[in-house]
């Protein structure tokens, strides 16, 4: 079992053990800090406690998600050759200065974030081994490519929802129901 109650306070090294890797409690913060300014935004300023705590539970769930993720697609062979892993940093959208990949505002940007290139670089092939696992396993439950592309859009898509409560009491009064009527129904 793992939990982080708050993700300000460690007295670990590690925020948790899976498979016999262990996830970095820092790993865990500066995820969180990347994370925390996303959803101040959509709570509309402070993230209230209990629902902090949520997020932060996720967070981490997330974290061990990937690491079982990646040690299975590891297991499994995959692996990303290093021409798509350069590809990926070529087109991400973040390296480009006027649609076009930029070597030092790559670095800026990896330097904002606090990650080394290399880090990137293992993170990113880890991302890429998890999304083939992934993407086979979607593909091999027998799924059209149409199925396919509408989970793809669902995943990240979020929903609101509103209700309203009705009393039974205050409405089921002024309705007349006779022995016939019920009859009626389940005939």
């Amino acid at each position: 079992a793992y939990g982080v109650s708050d993700l300000s306070f460690g007295s670990s090294a590690y925020a948790a053990k899976v498979n016999g890797h262990k996830i970095p409690y820092e790993d865990v913060r500066a995820a969180w800090q990347r994370e925390q300014n996303d959803w101040s935004q959509r709570f509309g300023g402070a993230i209230p406690s209990g629902q902090r705590a949520l997020l932060q539970d996720q967070l981490l769930e997330s974290a061990v998600r990937d690491v079982l993720l990646t040690d299975r697609a590891h297991d499994l062979g995959y692996r990303v050759p290093q021409d798509q892993l350069a590809e990926s940093v070529r087109t991400e959208p973040a390296f480009q200065l006027d649609g076009k990949y930029n070597a030092d505002v790559a670095k800026s940007r990896l330097a904002q974030a606090g990650l080394t290139p290399e880090q990137y670089s293992k993170d990113l092939s880890d991302q890429l081994e998890r999304r083939q696992l992934e993407e086979g396993m979607e593909l091999s439950q027998f799924l059209t490519p149409v199925e396919v592309a509408r989970l793809q859009a669902l995943h990240g898509e979020e929903r609101q929802v509103r209700y309203a409560v009705l009393p039974l009491a205050r409405y089921a009064a002024a309705v007349p129901i006779s022995d016939a009527d019920i009859q009626a129904y389940y005939s």
